[in-house]
């Protein structure tokens, strides 16, 4: 799939043009470079200690680095985006012998104030560039390892994973590890329908004020909640399973998955809901398996799981099969957001809509 179709992505109800003659366009990778304020997203406390604080994604990274502390020791390893550079310090740890902390946003300067603090200062250099721009690391060197937080909202959010490939193609040694190694976004349907209608409603009255004109620019903003399990009414579908060993920008930046899933009881559908799960260790060398999960089963992340809720709710019966294609592209008016449309078809009534991924916080 190389194009589609051109136009303005503000926040207004659309359906994805598909009528013949349409105009297309490819849709290029954007580098974070090209995207207004990307960078400086990330330079403030505030976000740095949302991520921090996020006991999950805490875990599963000291887990994939500690409990295979044997893999990084003498090791070079490369940490991108590495923020305030605490990756780079439990790397540090475990043995590493010397951990290339790059950081293109003024937390860099944090970093390294951080990395003295912890007197780490002689095995972690912090290199406050873009990756996309730098050709070589200090000394020509090749990695062993490279570990990233790249994960965004609806796992592809934010555009990072293409500099993470890049950095690959570039860095890393012969037999080298990634961490994590692979990732797979799943989805299914959802009930929702007292919470749409409470956000909705909303708008009617604001202090004695009808902002009803405000519902058009809701619906197609996905959101992010923690949703609670018990409104999952479908069966889970995968929509996109990746090894970060083979996967391509194009891969990354412009898909589409056809689905198809069964309806668990009789229900209405209100939209969908997303999420992801993180591997480490899964596709090479001798690590230990291990995961991060993000489903509404699992303890809520940061990231919370996405919902897209749709402009009007469609009964489905117990055991109904929808059919579904979910398309992804980079949102052409920033590069940082997503595109996505749902279009899905059941016995009786289909759902053909197009939300935009803005995130919220990291």
């Amino acid at each position: 799939l190389d194009s589609w179709p051109c136009g303005s992505a503000g926040f207004f109800f659309a359906s994805w043009p598909e009528a013949a003659g349409q105009e297309t366009c490819t849709q290029p990778s954007a580098t974070p470079a090209t995207i207004p304020g990307y960078f400086e997203a990330y330079a403030t406390a505030h976000v740095q200690a949302e991520m921090l604080k996020d006991e999950p994604r805490m875990a599963a990274f000291r887990s994939a680095v500690e409990d295979n502390a044997e893999l990084f020791r003498g090791k070079t390893v490369l940490d991108l985006g590495a923020g305030t550079g605490i990756l780079s310090l439990i790397c540090a740890r475990a043995g590493a012998i010397r951990v290339f902390a790059i950081e293109a946003s003024a937390m860099a300067q944090f970093a390294k104030r951080i990395i003295v603090a912890n007197g780490f200062e002689g095995v972690i250099e912090v290199l406050n560039v873009d990756a996309d721009e730098l050709e070589q690391l200090p000394g020509g060197q090749k990695v062993d390892i490279i570990i990233s937080e790249w994960i965004g909202t609806f796992l592809f959010h934010e555009s990072m994973l293409p500099s993470v490939l890049r950095a690959r193609d570039k860095w890393l040694a012969p037999n080298g590890l990634l961490l994590p190694d692979g990732a797979t976004l799943f989805s299914a349907s959802l009930e929702h329908i007292n919470h749409k209608e409470m956000e909705l409603d909303f708008f009617q009255d604001v202090a004695g004020f009808n902002m009803s004109a405000m519902v058009g620019a809701w619906i197609p903003a996905a959101q992010q909640q923690c949703v609670f399990h018990k409104f999952v009414n479908s069966e889970v579908v995968v929509l996109k399973d990746i090894s970060l060993y083979n996967a391509t920008v194009a891969d990354v930046s412009v898909w589409e998955a056809t689905w198809t899933t069964k309806v668990t009881r009789n229900d209405i559908v209100s939209g969908f809901v997303a999420w992801f799960d993180l591997q480490f260790h899964r596709f090479r060398g001798s690590g230990k398996l291990s995961f991060l999960k993000t489903s509404p089963t699992d303890p809520c992340t940061h990231w919370q799981q996405t919902v897209f809720y749709s402009a009007r709710d469609v009964p489905v019966a117990a055991n109904e099969i929808l059919h579904g294609t979910t398309r992804v592209d980079v949102d052409p008016s920033n590069g940082r957001n997503l595109r996505v449309q749902f279009d899905v078809t059941g016995d009786s009534s289909s759902i053909n809509e197009t939300w935009f991924v803005t995130g919220a916080g990291c």
